[in-house]
Protein backbone atom coordinates (compact mmCIF):
# COMPACT_ATOMS: atom_id res chain seq x y z
CA UNK A 1 0.00 0.00 0.00
CA UNK A 2 1.13 3.54 -0.68
CA UNK A 3 0.15 6.94 0.75
CA UNK A 4 0.72 10.46 -0.51
CA UNK A 5 1.03 13.32 1.97
CA UNK A 6 0.28 16.78 0.56
CA UNK A 7 1.83 19.73 2.36
CA UNK A 8 2.27 23.46 1.84
CA UNK A 9 5.70 24.53 0.60
CA UNK A 10 6.05 26.74 3.69
CA UNK A 11 4.55 26.45 7.18
CA UNK A 12 3.04 22.98 7.16
CA UNK A 13 2.53 21.61 10.69
CA UNK A 14 5.54 19.37 11.34
CA UNK A 15 3.97 16.82 13.69
CA UNK A 16 0.85 16.51 11.55
CA UNK A 17 3.11 15.14 8.83
CA UNK A 18 5.71 13.34 10.93
CA UNK A 19 3.47 11.39 13.34
CA UNK A 20 1.00 9.81 10.87
CA UNK A 21 3.80 9.19 8.35
CA UNK A 22 5.86 7.37 10.98
CA UNK A 23 2.82 5.27 12.03
CA UNK A 24 2.17 4.21 8.42
CA UNK A 25 5.80 3.54 7.55
CA UNK A 26 6.28 1.43 10.68
CA UNK A 27 3.59 -0.88 9.28
CA UNK A 28 5.22 -1.10 5.85
CA UNK A 29 3.14 1.47 4.02
CA UNK A 30 5.24 3.41 1.52
CA UNK A 31 4.83 7.17 1.91
CA UNK A 32 5.60 10.04 -0.46
CA UNK A 33 5.38 13.74 0.32
CA UNK A 34 4.43 16.28 -2.32
CA UNK A 35 3.78 19.99 -2.63
CA UNK A 36 3.40 22.61 -5.34
CA UNK A 37 7.11 22.64 -6.25
CA UNK A 38 10.04 20.26 -6.09
CA UNK A 39 12.71 21.21 -3.57
CA UNK A 40 12.66 21.83 0.17
CA UNK A 41 9.40 22.38 2.05
CA UNK A 42 9.67 23.89 5.53
CA UNK A 43 7.48 23.26 8.54
CA UNK A 44 6.32 25.75 11.15
CA UNK A 45 8.50 24.19 13.84
CA UNK A 46 11.68 24.04 11.77
CA UNK A 47 11.63 20.63 10.14
CA UNK A 48 12.00 20.27 6.42
CA UNK A 49 11.33 17.66 3.80
CA UNK A 50 12.58 17.27 0.26
CA UNK A 51 9.80 17.29 -2.32
CA UNK A 52 10.88 14.98 -5.14
CA UNK A 53 7.59 15.13 -7.10
CA UNK A 54 5.44 18.23 -7.40
CA UNK A 55 1.66 17.87 -7.27
CA UNK A 56 1.66 18.40 -11.04
CA UNK A 57 3.65 15.15 -11.44
CA UNK A 58 1.40 12.98 -9.27
CA UNK A 59 -0.45 9.99 -10.72
CA UNK A 60 -3.27 9.05 -8.36
CA UNK A 61 -3.36 5.46 -9.55
CA UNK A 62 -0.04 4.95 -7.69
CA UNK A 63 -1.65 5.68 -4.30
CA UNK A 64 -4.17 4.11 -1.96
CA UNK A 65 -4.42 7.15 0.32
CA UNK A 66 -4.15 10.91 -0.16
CA UNK A 67 -3.53 12.85 3.06
CA UNK A 68 -3.67 16.64 3.39
CA UNK A 69 -1.59 18.19 6.18
CA UNK A 70 -2.51 21.40 7.99
CA UNK A 71 -0.56 24.28 9.41
CA UNK A 72 -0.76 27.98 8.65
CA UNK A 73 0.52 27.41 5.11
CA UNK A 74 -2.16 24.88 4.18
CA UNK A 75 -4.71 27.46 3.06
CA UNK A 76 -2.26 28.78 0.44
CA UNK A 77 -3.00 25.51 -1.39
CA UNK A 78 -6.48 26.89 -2.14
CA UNK A 79 -4.75 29.06 -4.75
CA UNK A 80 -3.77 26.02 -6.84
CA UNK A 81 -6.51 24.21 -8.81
CA UNK A 82 -4.33 21.07 -8.90
CA UNK A 83 -5.02 20.57 -5.17
CA UNK A 84 -8.80 20.60 -5.62
CA UNK A 85 -8.46 18.37 -8.69
CA UNK A 86 -6.47 15.80 -6.67
CA UNK A 87 -9.03 15.91 -3.84
CA UNK A 88 -12.00 15.45 -6.19
CA UNK A 89 -10.32 12.72 -8.26
CA UNK A 90 -9.25 10.84 -5.12
CA UNK A 91 -12.83 11.07 -3.82
CA UNK A 92 -14.29 9.86 -7.12
CA UNK A 93 -11.81 6.98 -7.22
CA UNK A 94 -12.79 6.02 -3.64
CA UNK A 95 -9.26 6.38 -2.33
CA UNK A 96 -8.73 6.87 1.38
CA UNK A 97 -8.61 10.63 1.97
CA UNK A 98 -7.28 12.19 5.14
CA UNK A 99 -7.05 15.80 6.26
CA UNK A 100 -5.89 17.24 9.57
CA UNK A 101 -6.12 20.62 11.31
CA UNK A 102 -7.15 23.34 8.82
CA UNK A 103 -6.64 21.02 5.80
CA UNK A 104 -10.26 19.74 5.79
CA UNK A 105 -11.07 23.21 4.40
CA UNK A 106 -9.20 22.15 1.24
CA UNK A 107 -11.56 19.17 0.91
CA UNK A 108 -14.64 21.28 1.72
CA UNK A 109 -13.75 23.89 -0.89
CA UNK A 110 -13.17 21.13 -3.46
CA UNK A 111 -16.65 19.72 -2.73
CA UNK A 112 -15.34 16.41 -1.38
CA UNK A 113 -16.99 16.92 2.05
CA UNK A 114 -20.47 17.85 0.80
CA UNK A 115 -22.97 16.57 3.42
CA UNK A 116 -20.22 14.52 5.07
CA UNK A 117 -19.38 14.41 8.77
CA UNK A 118 -15.97 15.94 9.41
CA UNK A 119 -13.91 17.80 11.96
CA UNK A 120 -11.51 20.69 11.51
CA UNK A 121 -9.38 23.17 13.45
CA UNK A 122 -12.09 25.65 14.28
CA UNK A 123 -11.64 29.27 13.36
CA UNK A 124 -13.75 31.70 11.37
CA UNK A 125 -12.33 30.52 8.03
CA UNK A 126 -13.09 26.85 8.67
CA UNK A 127 -16.55 27.52 10.13
CA UNK A 128 -17.54 29.63 7.11
CA UNK A 129 -16.12 27.06 4.68
CA UNK A 130 -18.00 24.20 6.34
CA UNK A 131 -21.25 26.19 6.40
CA UNK A 132 -20.92 27.35 2.79
CA UNK A 133 -20.05 23.87 1.51
CA UNK A 134 -22.68 22.05 3.60
CA UNK A 135 -20.29 19.98 5.72
CA UNK A 136 -21.59 18.52 8.99
CA UNK A 137 -19.13 19.71 11.66
CA UNK A 138 -18.52 17.11 14.35
CA UNK A 139 -16.62 18.29 17.41
CA UNK A 140 -14.38 15.25 17.93
CA UNK A 141 -10.62 14.79 17.56
CA UNK A 142 -10.97 12.38 14.62
CA UNK A 143 -14.02 11.71 12.44
CA UNK A 144 -14.43 9.08 9.74
CA UNK A 145 -17.22 9.24 7.18
CA UNK A 146 -16.81 6.51 4.59
CA UNK A 147 -13.40 6.79 2.98
CA UNK A 148 -12.68 10.24 4.47
CA UNK A 149 -10.89 10.72 7.80
CA UNK A 150 -10.48 14.17 9.30
CA UNK A 151 -8.74 15.34 12.47
CA UNK A 152 -8.96 18.68 14.25
CA UNK A 153 -5.43 19.53 15.41
CA UNK A 154 -1.80 18.59 15.83
CA UNK A 155 -2.79 17.10 19.19
CA UNK A 156 -4.83 14.53 17.26
CA UNK A 157 -1.96 13.48 14.97
CA UNK A 158 -1.44 10.08 16.62
CA UNK A 159 -5.16 9.20 16.64
CA UNK A 160 -5.33 10.41 13.03
CA UNK A 161 -2.37 8.24 12.01
CA UNK A 162 -3.87 5.17 13.69
CA UNK A 163 -7.24 5.77 12.03
CA UNK A 164 -5.54 6.04 8.62
CA UNK A 165 -3.59 2.85 9.28
CA UNK A 166 -6.70 0.92 10.39
CA UNK A 167 -8.60 1.97 7.28
CA UNK A 168 -5.71 1.10 4.97
CA UNK A 169 -5.48 -2.36 6.58
CA UNK A 170 -9.24 -2.81 6.13
CA UNK A 171 -8.97 -1.78 2.48
CA UNK A 172 -6.06 -4.17 1.91
CA UNK A 173 -7.95 -7.03 3.54
CA UNK A 174 -10.97 -6.37 1.29
CA UNK A 175 -8.73 -6.30 -1.81
CA UNK A 176 -7.22 -9.66 -0.87
CA UNK A 177 -10.51 -11.42 -0.13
Amino acid sequence: MKALFIIAQQNYRDEELDVPKRILEKEGIECDVSSIEKGIARGINGSSVEIKKSLYDIHLDEYDAIIFIGGSGALTLLNYPVVARIAVNAYEQKKLIGAICIAPVLLAEAGALYKKNATVFQNEISRQSFLRNKVNLVELDVVQDGNIITANSAGSAEKFGKALLNELKRMEKNENS
